[in-house]
């Protein structure tokens, strides 16, 4: 019967003495010839698998670690003595950060390549960032460890102004923004999540034209540009077109609840 070993029975049979068992011979065959080949395989699949492992790394880092962090900071450690000239400073204590606020530094570590090919100043305001906290106090927690000034906290969401760190982005190539990206979406960084201020010009390549005489058909003076009370949502909704088409809500009784309560004698 073959097996896997026959190879090492046929080298040993015909090394000893004619088949004869000499146990001297055969341990200086395997120390002599054997051992040392089966050492160089392993080495040999050892240095593959850095190999291997090490192309994986490198494909998996965000570009702009290339010209940066990647030089000798794609690891966590790297990242963090950036983050440590950026003036960041991890939260401390077990459970620092809920599993909801993980999900979300997962989620943004997703998206932190279409960060790294926006433009600063661009496509999102320059030193700022957006944060989840639970209430002002956590917000004001999260603007400490970002070194940064709370700005604005409503809804959930916390808008912190980052101090430009030189030091930081001459190590990195990268702006403040990124760096607060990089560092929030690294799982092992204690730092919540923090998305760029995102600008999105609304009304980028609008056309008006349609709009010159707004004001002037319906004889409203809130359709003018130029009234402190402009209804600029009319013009958005373009409700002359809807107008002109003869849906003007004439008959059409309209009830707007509003939380607020006045003091009224209606009311």
């Amino acid at each position: 019967m073959i097996t896997a070993n026959m190879p090492i029975y046929l080298y040993i049979y015909f090394f000893t003495r004619k088949g004869e068992v000499n146990m001297l011979r055969i341990a200086k065959i395997i120390r002599k010839r054997i051992l040392p080949a089966a050492l160089a395989l392993v080495v040999f699949s050892a240095q593959y698998v850095n190999v291997y492992a090490a192309e994986d790394v490198t494909e998996d880092v965000p570009e702009v670690y290339e010209d940066g962090f990647m030089e000798a900071d794609a690891d966590s450690s790297g990242i963090k003595a950036i983050i440590e000239a950026a003036g960041f400073t991890e939260l401390e204590g077990y459970g620092a950060l809920t599993a909801a606020q993980m999900q979300s530094k997962e989620n943004l570590a997703g998206h932190a390549q279409e960060v790294y090919e926006c433009e600063e100043g661009v496509d999102y305001v320059e030193n700022e960032v957006v944060v989840s906290a639970e209430d002002e106090e956590e917000a004001r927690e999260y603007a400490q460890a970002y070194n940064a000034d709370l700005v604005a906290f409503e809804y959930g969401n916390a808008l912190l102004k980052l101090k430009p760190a030189e030091e930081a982005m001459e190590r990195s190539g990268a702006d403040m923004v990124s760096i607060a990206v990089a560092a929030s979406s690294d799982m092992d960084i204690m730092l919540p999540a923090a998305w760029p201020n995102y600008i999105d010009e609304f009304f980028d390549g609008f056309d008006y034209s349609d709009f010159t005489d707004f004001e002037y058909e319906y004889d409203d003076p809130m359709l003018s540009r130029d009234d402190d009370r402009y209804q600029w949502h009319l013009e958005t909704m373009e409700v002359n077109a809807a107008w002109r088409a003869g849906y003007t809500g004439n008959g059409v009784n309209v009830v707007v609840i509003d939380s607020g309560k006045s003091d009224h004698e209606e009311l």
